[in-house]
This record gives C-alpha cells, structure tokens and sequence, in this order.
C-alpha cells in the first residue's frame, strides 16, 4: 500500500462553482507511518522526477491550476494566491494538471494500490470529483487511473480518544481546543506551520504531525473506519455554464467504507483492494464522455 498526503487551494468553499487552484501531494515514506524503511522510497522518488514531480524531491508533486477566471480578493489574502502569481508560475487549467498527477502517482506507487490521506478529506475529493466532471471524464476515472482505493480522512483522527489516549505512556498530552491543522501543529510540535492555506505546506505539515513520535504508529489503525470510497455519485448530476448541479438527491459523491487499511506494515488493504479494485490495471486510462465518442486515450 502506498500512502499519499494530499491538498487542493480552491477559489472558495462550493465545489458546484469554485474550482481548484493549486494540488499538491506527498508520498508518505515507511517512518510516517511507523513501515520498515527500503529501497523502494529511493526508486519512487527517481520516478517521480522523471513523471514531473519536484526537481529536489520527486515523491512531492506541486501544481497552480488556471481556474478560467479572476480569483477573488479574499482568497488571495488567505493563499496568498493571486492572479499575477498564477501567470507568473505559467499555470494550467485543471485538464492539463490532471494527467501530470496521474503520470506522477503511477511513477511513485510502485504498482501498488494508493490511499490518499487529507484533512478535512471530503472537500478535497468533492473538488476534485467536481473539476473531473467539468473536464469530461467519467466518475471512475479517479480510480482507474490513479488506483486510489479510497481516500483517508485525518481530522475524525485527530479527534479520536484512542489517539489522545495516555495508556501504557504511549499517548499524547491533553487534547487541544480544536483540531484545525495549524492548531495540532502548534500543539504537538510547538511551532507555527509554515506556508499555511498553500497546499504544499499543508501536505507537508500533515506530514509533521502523522510522523509525531505518539502519533506515527496509531493514525492508520484508527483512521481504517474514516476511509471515503473514491468515485461515483450518490444521484445524478449535470452540467450547467460551467457549474455542476444535482439532478436529485445525492450525498456528495462519496460514501464511507469499512476499510482495513489499519493493518500490519503491509499495508493491510486486502477487504477494500477486493471490492474496488480498479479496471484496466497496467494503464493509465483517460476515461472520456460521450461527448468525445467514447474514445479512450493514453497519458
């Protein structure tokens, strides 16, 4: 199992109509999660270059995305994201950006299936699924071009009482007022996070706390009941000028899984890779709607 930290900037808080404005991912190495250390690591972040990832780490993946229109002023002050700072970094629209992560997360699986780890996870994969939709591709694209079996959700981690708790002098110190990330930051590392509300030093930060000496060896196990089932849609959706809107009841786009992702070192996936593994393993498949045929494409 190969785990991935992942973080999206957006132009605001509605999937329906904001968009996506910077991805950034993480391969967590074996020491996050408490996994023997090999070779792997090294030949993932080889590949990881080589797929596009960044020149000084290739298992760090870091993209703007081009949202189609300016970015609002708010945004702006919080991500420190501006409209010059996308053309200054040459951004690209979300259906370039996109097979780019796809070509550099099967670099750095190393043929194995990807859970994505995320705080706050459901308005990362909500966003994601929704600039999907507007690029054209079909809800299973997700998991069929990335093999993502689901995507782990740190914040109900975070609150759990068997992470904070003090038994056999392995658990952390009282629990902090609130579970935002800077907060657990400050908390357990006793510093302020750096380039916060960037997705890069979020995934980084994240990074910090699930590799916290009280934290490292517990998160997975208690995160295996917070894992969300990639792809699909609850009800029927559409796409209006841009925006896309329910055609009935639906729940966002994800449902939860029991997942066994809280086993041994190997990863201890076998339930979720059993139900949802992904078709046409071996390729990178770019799954388009009807509106293009039906053709299929290679990244």
């Amino acid at each position: 199992m190969t785990f991935i930290i992942f973080d999206t900037e957006t132009t605001g808080l509605k999937a329906e109509s904001d968009r996506i404005i910077q991805l950034a991912a993480k391969v967590l190495t074996p020491a996050a999660w408490g996994g023997e250390e090999g070779g792997d690591t090294r030949l993932a972040a080889m590949a990881g270059v080589e797929a596009g990832g960044e020149p000084e780490d290739g298992l760090i993946f870091d993209r703007y995305v081009d949202p189609g229109f300016w970015i609002p002023a708010k945004i702006t002050e919080i991500t420190g994201i501006s409209n010059e700072s996308l053309f200054r970094a040459r951004a690209k629209r979300f259906e370039e950006v996109w097979p780019q992560f796809v070509r550099w997360v099967n670099a750095v699986r190393g043929e194995k299936p990807v859970v994505l780890v995320a705080h706050n996870a459901g308005f990362d994969h909500k966003f994601v699924m929704f600039d999907l939709m507007r690029g054209g591709w079909d809800e299973r694209t997700f998991q069929e071009e990335t093999h993502v079996v689901g995507m782990m959700d740190t914040l109900p981690i975070f609150r759990s009482e068997v992470l904070w708790s003090r038994r056999k002098g392995d658990g952390l110190p009282g629990k902090p007022n609130n579970y935002r990330q800077g907060t657990l930051y400050r908390y357990l590392l006793g510093e302020e996070l750096r380039n916060a509300h960037s997705a890069k030093g979020d995934v980084l930060g994240l990074e910090a706390l699930l590799s916290h000496p009280s934290v490292c060896r517990k998160w997975r196990g208690v995160g295996s009941a917070s894992v969300l089932e990639m792809g699909g849609w609850d009800g029927p959706r559409e796409i209006n000028d841009g925006d896309v809107t329910s055609k009935g009841e639906g729940g966002g786009g994800f449902a939860a899984v029991a997942a066994a992702v809280g086993g041994g070192s190997s990863g201890g996936v076998a339930a979720v890779v059993a139900s949802s593994s992904p078709r046409g393993a071996g390729k990178m498949l770019v799954t388009r709607r009807a509106t293009d045929e039906g053709q299929q494409g290679v990244c």
